[in-house]
């Protein structure tokens, strides 16, 4: 049987991959609007956070991260919720 929060899991992992691709659409007119206002603040590039280390791991790690996320929803919705055993969520390897 499927897991009863699959379609939320579902739900916010595309809200999250929304929200990045958004970022990296706008982020260069967010930094000239930001550079232009005169301001103390400093951005950074999403890009190049995304290449940068991660603290947890130590490695640059949180783009494969990413495409990891991409590849598994890619793969489990590949598959329809009546498969038998084959289901990747029965299997283990979307759980």
């Amino acid at each position: 049987m499927v897991d009863a929060g699959k379609a939320e899991l579902e739900r916010a992992s595309l809200y999250s991959l929304k929200l990045l691709e958004t970022a990296l659409q706008k982020q260069e007119s967010y930094l000239n609007a930001l550079r232009q206002s005169g301001g103390s603040i400093l951005g950074s590039r999403m890009d190049k956070l995304l290449l940068a280390i991660n603290a947890r791991s130590g490695r640059s790690d949180h783009l494969v991260n990413v495409a990891k996320l991409v590849f598994l929803f890619a793969v489990c919705n590949n598959y329809s919720d009546d498969d038998d055993l084959t289901h990747p969520m029965q299997s283990g390897s979307c759980s």
